[in-house]
């Protein structure tokens, strides 16, 4: 069962493989670009995110500070 298994999704991995190829390289360079952009935009969201935390902890520092 598992060797027929892993026929059956090499077969589809080959089909996929067939499909990409015959796909124009501008579309897959649009594609790949997109998924750059997607991934790019997320570390920006991360980075305010953090750098958000950071200006918090800092708030946080000198409210103690003034209790010293």
């Amino acid at each position: 069962m598992q060797q027929q298994a892993a026929k059956v999704k090499a077969a589809r991995d080959e089909r996929v493989r067939e499909l990409e190829a015959r796909k124009p390289a501008e579309q897959r360079w649009r594609e790949h670009c997109g998924k750059l952009e997607s991934e790019a935009s997320e570390l920006g969201k991360e980075i305010e995110r953090l750098n958000r935390g950071d200006r918090d902890n800092f708030k946080i520092d000198d409210h103690f500070r003034g209790d010293l």
